[in-house]
């Protein structure tokens, strides 16, 4: 923060805005900490390529907030249009001080494409906290991030508006390393893959840790060719873990995940045509899976009796109580997999890794 012109180390600027004016297409915003009172509505230029990103980036050690306290607009980040290759790093966007029901903290649609969104924290948000809507956007990665009490409005008191959800997507990319959970009631989906602008393409739900989350179920597939979710961690859902419903969700698969505490089913199917579901463990749910589509469900570890559990057991988790649901090295899970594709030495572990 600063009141420079030039936007360099010696004259920093004194808004993002400004900084953001002063970019050129692969160029990188440095950001010093502070807490700034603006929002970014289509004004990033694109990236040079893949591997010249335009950047946003908080400095080294430093916390970055981006906090309107009143904006006539949906977003914080938005990019609608012909933007390409950006990339949000290192920042705290937070959307506390806005009221609007369909807020989007980071919003991509009409066209944009391969945004990024990494190692930061998107929290409080009545609507969704990273959208990405439109059919004709696409390749965005939501990476390394920490989500907390998005989707707070409670959508069944006004008609004609829908849930918010920490993340909402309907068209192709990846969902990455992510931590979801909610400290405040919330209504919508953690992951929600919708299809009703069209089908969403081969989204990618990998390696994220969904726990305490409040809403009505926390990885929702409702749409897609090819959508995988895979080496997810769900801990203690409201309702349902992993949901494949109020869509078509073709060829897609859910492996090698951990399901631990869900009231409902750990695994949910009502709309989908040739699911796999393989190789994942099952632990103190309402029920193991609930399908009435004729999925393919095997190899999948459980604590009891049902469709698709092939192994039955205790799962000896490390130190579950305090959030370690790795295995024991003397764990019946170990080694009661089946190939579906993914790294193992040896037979595949069931459950996440």
């Amino acid at each position: 923060t600063g009141s420079g012109s030039t936007c360099s180390i010696g004259s920093p600027c004194s808004t993002v805005a400004v900084g953001v004016s002063k970019l050129a297409p692969g160029d990188k915003l440095i950001i010093g900490g502070g807490t700034y009172d603006e929002a970014i509505i289509d004004t990033v230029p694109s990236g040079s390529s893949p591997a010249s990103p335009t950047t946003i980036i908080s400095a080294t050690g430093e916390t970055v907030i981006i906090r309107p306290i009143s904006s006539s607009f949906h977003s914080i980040f938005n990019f609608s249009g012909a933007f390409d290759n950006i990339l949000l790093d290192g920042l705290i966007i937070d959307g506390a001080g806005l009221t609007r029901n369909d807020l989007n903290l980071v919003n991509v649609e009409n066209g944009a494409l391969r945004i990024t969104v990494q190692n930061s924290i998107l929290k409080n948000s009545n609507g969704d906290c990273f959208g990405a809507h439109s059919v004709n956007s696409g390749g965005w990665l939501v990476k390394n991030n920490i989500f907390v009490d998005c989707g707070t409005f409670n959508f069944s008191t006004v008609p004609g508006l829908g849930a918010g959800h920490p993340i909402y997507v309907s068209n192709p990319g990846i969902i990455e390393g992510n931590e979801i959970y909610s400290t405040v009631s919330v209504y919508g989906f953690g992951i929600h893959i919708y299809g009703g602008d069209s089908a969403a393409g081969a989204v990618i739900v990998r390696n994220n840790y969904i726990h305490n989350f409040g809403g009505q179920g926390s990885i929702l597939v409702g749409a897609g060719t090819g959508s995988w979710a895979y080496n997810n961690v769900i801990i203690n859902a409201t309702n349902y873990g992993i949901q494949f419903e109020f869509g078509s969700c073709y060829s897609c698969s859910a492996t090698n995940n951990t399901v631990v505490g869900s009231s409902l089913a750990a695994i949910y199917v009502r709309s989908a045509s040739n699911l796999q579901i393989k190789n994942n463990l099952l632990i103190g749910n309402g029920t193991p899976i609930d399908d009435t589509t004729g999925a393919t469900a095997s190899s999948n570890f459980c604590d009891g009796a049902g469709f698709g559990c092939t192994e039955i057991g205790a799962a000896l988790f490390t130190d579950p109580n305090n959030g370690d649901f790795t295995l024991q090295a003397t764990s019946p899970a170990i080694n009661c997999g089946v190939d579906v594709g993914l790294p193992s030495n040896g037979l595949p572990d069931c459950g996440a890794f």
